[in-house]
C-alpha cells in the first residue's frame, strides 16, 4: 500500500470511529428521549393534581387574606413574617380601560395616546393625573392585592 493509500485508510478509519461514536449518541439520546417521555407520563396525572391543589390553595388564602385584612395587616404595603413565609398586602392603583377610549383621545387630539395599530395605549396612561384621565373619559381604580412568598 502507497503513502495515499495509507492516509486514506487511516482516514477512513477515523471516519469510522466517528460514525460509530455519533451512532452510539444518537441512541442514547433515544432512549434517554423515550424514557423521559414515560417518565411524564407517569407523573403527569400527579402534577396536574397538584397544580389544581396549589391554585385552590392560593386562592383560599387570598380569600382569607382579604377577610381577615384588618386583623393581620397594619396597613398598605405591609409584610407579616410567618413560619412557612410571608403574606404581603399592598394596594396598586390601575387605570380603568374605558370603552370608547380610542374614539375619545381622537376627539381630544391625543394621538401619542394610540398605539400605531389603532388602539388604546393604556401603559401611557398611568403617568397621567386624574384631571386629566376623567377628561378623557376614565379613573384610576385603587385595587387590593395579596401575594405570599416561601421561604426556602
Amino acid at each position: 500500500m502507497n503513502a495515499p493509500e495509507q492516509l486514506r485508510a487511516q482516514a477512513d478509519a477515523l471516519l469510522e470511529q466517528i460514525a460509530t461514536a455519533a451512532g452510539q449518541l444518537d441512541r442514547v439520546q433515544d432512549e434517554y428521549t423515550r424514557r423521559l417521555r414515560l417518565l411524564q407520563q407517569a407523573h403527569q396525572e400527579a402534577a396536574d393534581r397538584a397544580k389544581k391543589q396549589l391554585a385552590a390553595a392560593e386562592k383560599t388564602l387570598r380569600a382569607f387574606l382579604r377577610k381577615h385584612k384588618a386583623a393581620l395587616f397594619a396597613g398598605p404595603d405591609d409584610r407579616v413574617e410567618l413560619d412557612h413565609g410571608a403574606v404581603l398586602y399592598k394596594l396598586e392603583s390601575r387605570v380603568v380601560r374605558a370603552k370608547g377610549m380610542l374614539a375619545r383621545l381622537k376627539t381630544a387630539g391625543r394621538t401619542d395616546l394610540i398605539k400605531i395599530a389603532e388602539s388604546v395605549d393604556w401603559d401611557r396612561f398611568e403617568p397621567l393625573p386624574d384631571e386629566e384621565l376623567h377628561t378623557l373619559g376614565t379613573r384610576r381604580r385603587t385595587k387590593e392585592l395579596f401575594d405570599y412568598e416561601l421561604r426556602k
